[in-house]
């Protein structure tokens, strides 16, 4: 019955929460806030009704002297058996959500308490505990929902969640470090040791003792003092979810976007991690880079101005080469010639060169301009 009505309470509040455009981190605290906290104060309420309606003092110490042989009154049961099966719905529910915890085996030592405290006929004893508990729980579900719905961009924020973060601890304190080992602790263990030793009172006390080893080890003054030792800036937030308060009231974030946010913080430091591998390593190294460059710019302009000079000497040779071809080829033919018509040959001959050599003249440097062209070209 208590899962489906825990259910429907949680889909019910997740529902109302989207329409808000809540986190999904906050609807997560505040659905576990908003059901243990109306829990606790209806149990704080009618554990205290029911002890004063019996006329039965919370802080005396005659309920632990002795187990008693009387039948529990009838309109106790039901509320008894109320707050019994919600401690084991709790077991279930907080074992399915966060596995084997330390708040899993504080509802099961409390469970099996109460259901000693009621085969020994001292159901008054467990009341009395329940309603101690409630009212310490009931101050740090409070604190925990005013956190959650508290923004943290001022100092004013920030100094109002360290008192409602204290003066939930002070609860704390208050109730499981003097109450209850003073006016529960202690009286039953001395009514094992002196008045009666029997195997009922051995198994509460032992029961009594885990629940409140467990409880010294899930509280925000212990998770407080664990932050403020151990957890710094460096702590993963899978850890720790971040300041004191934070750290001693909730549990480490496990949300979609929780987790989506430290896989792209991962991403990015590989990513760094690598570029600063791709980088130069020491100054020597970078300076040892620069002479390389310059040395390689050195080579490529001497390539240059070598090709450069040798296209030039070229372009030269091929410029003389047909201007001694010419002058052999007019020698032998004046050689033949009779001494009269040297002259005449002699007058045209000169023309015909000077129309010859222009017109090659001017060939070769075309050439020459356009080989000139293609080396310019193949360098670049």
């Amino acid at each position: 019955m208590w899962h489906i009505l825990h259910f429907i309470f949680e889909e019910s509040v997740n529902l109302l929460l989207k329409k808000m455009r809540m986190k999904e981190y906050i609807r997560v605290r505040l659905k576990h806030s908003v059901w243990y906290l109306g829990f606790y104060i209806t149990s704080f309420f009618y554990c205290t009704a029911t002890l004063y309606k019996n006329n039965i003092d919370i802080f005396s110490h005659s309920k632990l002297l002795g187990i008693e042989k009387e039948t529990v009154p009838g309109y106790l049961i039901l509320g008894f058996i109320v707050l019994c099966t919600f401690y084991a719905h709790s077991i279930i529910w907080e074992g399915l959500k966060k596995g084997l915890s330390i708040s899993s085996a504080s509802y099961l030592f409390l469970t099996m308490f109460i259901l000693l405290t009621y085969f020994c006929r001292k159901v008054e004893i467990s009341l009395s505990l329940l309603a101690i508990i409630s009212l310490s729980q009931f101050g740090i579900e409070l604190a925990r929902c005013i956190s959650t719905l508290l923004k943290q961009d001022s100092q004013i924020a920030k100094f109002l969640l360290k008192i409602i973060l204290w003066a939930a601890i002070s609860l704390f304190v208050l109730t499981h470090i003097v109450i209850v080992p003073l006016f529960f602790l202690f009286p039953l263990g001395y009514s094992f040791i002196i008045e009666i030793k029997s195997t009922s009172l051995l198994l509460l006390n032992i029961t009594l003792w885990l629940w409140f080893s467990s409880e010294l080890l899930n509280n925000p003054l212990y998770k407080y003092i664990y932050h403020w030792i151990y957890h710094d800036l460096e702590t993963p937030k899978t850890k720790c979810p971040g300041s004191a308060a934070e750290c001693s009231l909730f549990q480490p974030r496990d949300d979609v976007a929780f987790n989506l946010k430290i896989i792209r913080e991962e991403i990015k430091d590989r990513e760094a991690k690598m570029m600063s591998l791709r980088k130069p390593k020491s100054r020597s190294m970078l300076m040892q880079t620069l002479k390389c460059m310059v040395v390689i710019k050195k080579k490529l302009k001497e390539k240059k101005s070598a090709s450069e000079s040798s296209d030039s000497e070229e372009s030269e040779s091929d410029l003389q080469t047909p201007l001694k071809e010419k002058n052999s080829d007019s020698e032998e033919d004046i050689s033949e010639l009779d001494d009269d018509k040297i002259g005449l040959l002699a007058k045209n001959n000169n023309e015909e060169n000077k129309v010859v050599i222009n017109d090659e003249l001017k060939d070769d440097l075309d050439d020459c301009n356009s080989n000139q062209g293609h080396s310019k070209v193949n360098m670049e």
